[in-house]
């Protein structure tokens, strides 16, 4: 689970402050921007009528992209396999 759900956040759960201050999208984005992961931001949002508080702890961006490269110190067979496989 993520910082957001940790901290009592749903989907739908509407922001409308970040540290006491008036945010939109574009706001709350380059504010979470310059706050490094351990740090906490008070939001507040509305969950229907309700406007409530949550203290977010924000943790590091997971990676979400994964690299490959071919080894070119192989044996023949095993390249001969791996071509036919990309193929």
């Amino acid at each position: 689970q993520g910082p957001a759900v940790a901290a009592g956040m749903s989907a739908g759960d509407v922001i409308v402050a970040c540290d006491d201050l008036r945010v939109n999208r574009a706001d709350l984005v380059r504010t979470l921007k310059h706050k490094q992961p351990g740090d906490t931001v008070s939001l507040l949002g509305f969950r229907r009528d309700e406007l409530q508080r949550f203290e977010v702890t924000l943790c590091a961006t997971p990676k979400t992209h994964a690299y490959l490269t071919l080894d070119e110190e192989v044996d023949e067979a095993t390249r001969t396999r791996r071509e036919a496989w990309l193929d």
